[in-house]
């Protein structure tokens, strides 16, 4: 650096100094007008002061340090907070002070260690404190610089969620947040006003993260409050608007009957409103099935009524007061009993078939078809004509046959039961055409079931086409179609499958 580029303060300052302190100088030294006149001296005296001075241009110069403080920091009373100090010199720091320079009053808080480059300062008050940190370098100069510790208590920051709107009945999370200068600790959410008659469900309340669900249209008014770890609080508050859903229908559970036994049962629905109507249908059941749809149709109670074995797919459909509407279904089982045989014609169903075609179930010991004692078919065995016909065990209804259905005019089911069928009987199964009423040949279909928990037919026989074009019944076509064995919890089916008149089987088995 050249003389023009020194600062002038600096250029100042030996002189100053020397103003201020004098001019020293080593002991022997040789200035003129002191009162020697010796040559020789003055030549030595010279000389030395010129080695001295030499030696003292050529050491090095010893600048003082530079100081490097921590910048402010905020904590609170009870919270240590880590000061790291730094230092730059030429030949090095060889020693750190740490002390306290401004403090509230009444504070005792103390920089620990107070000789090291990094110490721990621990605010025992609420306030402003000042901290001073000098180096000393190797030389013995030093250089000073300060920092600030902000020691306060504020309280913790709740953040809500926005303003939503979520449907009804749908759960909903929610997550809060905190900000504090320590530890959020606790959370508690809670419904502080709603608009509707049902309250919401708000759970977990005491985490950060919560479930909201509400049954009804409304305003709901939310507040999460926060603690943090001093104990102080603050709370926020946010609205929640469910808008409307459609209903939900509820079916009951799928159920086992028998068939011609009435059961009844009743749907449900939830909505956010309520419900207003209700509307049951069938959409499948068995093939030949003709049993009604439940009823009353639009009540939430119904009965039903099924008439063959197998299945039956019932499906309920609810509306609210929004006009929004669901759907669910329900099966119903209708299950075999003992043995059960089961006819039916000419499907699909028309209501304008007026065909007549007879189911017969035929007692081992019978000697022929049309049999008043051994055969059960309508001019005998009606049940619910009150006709009845008592086989095998006297006073024993179990093993005695029963025509359940005769259907005199379309399409059928017909169905003939024995709920406790005699072990190593052989029964047989016939069908008559009995009238064709005009409208020509007709179609049969034959099922057996055996057992009583089974909806699957051991044996199935058809179409059979018959005829039944004569004047008299007798000599239209009548079906022997199977001999069924009884071995106590099952059966065992052989296909007979001939055709012959009425009147030729009223001769024979």
């Amino acid at each position: 650096m050249t003389i023009e580029q020194i600062p002038k303060h600096l250029i100042l300052l030996p002189v100053l100094a020397l103003g201020m302190v004098g001019c020293a100088r080593p002991l022997g030294s040789f200035f003129q007008g002191d009162n020697n006149s010796s040559n020789n001296n003055h030549n030595g005296n010279l000389n030395d002061n010129q080695n001295y001075n030499s030696n003292q241009n050529n050491s090095s110069v010893n600048d003082p340090p530079a100081a490097f403080c921590p910048e402010q920091i905020t904590t609170m009373p009870g919270r240590p907070v880590l000061l790291e100090g730094d230092g730059d010199d030429d030949h090095g720091i060889v020693g750190w002070i740490w002390q306290v320079v401004a403090a509230p009053p009444g504070s005792s808080a103390a920089p620990d260690p107070v000789n090291s480059q990094t110490t721990s300062f621990d605010p025992d008050m609420v306030g402003d404190f000042s901290l001073r940190l000098t180096v000393v370098d190797g030389g013995g100069l030093i250089d000073s610089c300060e920092t600030t510790v902000l020691s306060r208590i504020n309280p913790p920051l709740a953040i809500c969620p926005d303003d939503m709107q979520v449907p009804t009945r749908t759960p909903v999370a929610l997550v809060g947040a905190g900000e504090d200068d320590g530890t959020i600790v606790g959370w508690t959410w809670e419904v502080i006003s709603h608009n509707t008659d049902t309250d919401p469900e708000l759970a977990p309340t005491n985490t950060q993260s919560t479930t909201f669900e509400a049954l009804r249209v409304g305003m709901y008014t939310i507040r999460l409050t926060v603690e943090d770890d001093m104990g102080l609080t603050n709370w926020c508050q946010f609205t929640i608007t469910t808008t409307p859903t459609g209903p939900t229908a509820i079916c009951p559970a799928d159920m086992d009957t028998v068939p011609l036994v009435q059961i009844g049962w009743s749907g449900d629905g939830e909505d956010d409103g309520s419900i207003v109507s209700w509307h049951w249908q069938m959409l499948d059941q068995p093939d030949g099935s003709s049993a009604a749809a439940p009823a009353p149709a639009s009540s939430q109670s119904v009965t039903f009524t099924p008439d063959l074995v197998g299945t039956y797919l019932m499906r309920l459909t609810v509306e609210d007061d929004d006009g929004m509407t669901d759907s669910c279904e329900l099966t119903i089982f209708a299950l075999g009993e003992g043995l059960r045989v089961e006819i039916f014609w000419n499907p699909p169903e028309d209501p304008m078939d007026i065909t007549d075609v007879d189911l017969h179930l035929l007692h081992p010991s019978s000697p022929a078809w049309f049999d008043q004692q051994g055969d059960c078919y309508y001019s005998n065995c009606v049940a619910s004509a009150g006709a009845a016909l008592h086989w095998d065990v006297p006073g024993f209804p179990g093993d005695d046959p029963r025509l359940d259905i005769d259907d005199t005019n379309g399409f059928g089911p017909e169905n003939i039961n024995i709920d406790e069928p005699v072990i190593g009987h052989q029964y047989k199964v016939g069908v008559h055409y009995f009238s064709d009423a005009g409208q020509g040949p007709s179609d049969v279909y034959v099922k057996i079931y055996c057992g009583t928990i089974s909806i699957n037919p051991v044996f199935e026989a058809g179409p059979m086409t018959l005829n039944g074009n004569t004047a008299n019944s007798w000599g239209n076509d009548f079906w022997k179609v199977a001999t069924v064995t009884w071995n106590g919890a099952t059966c065992s089916v052989l296909p007979i499958n001939q055709v012959v008149t009425g009147l030729q089987a009223s001769n024979a088995p």
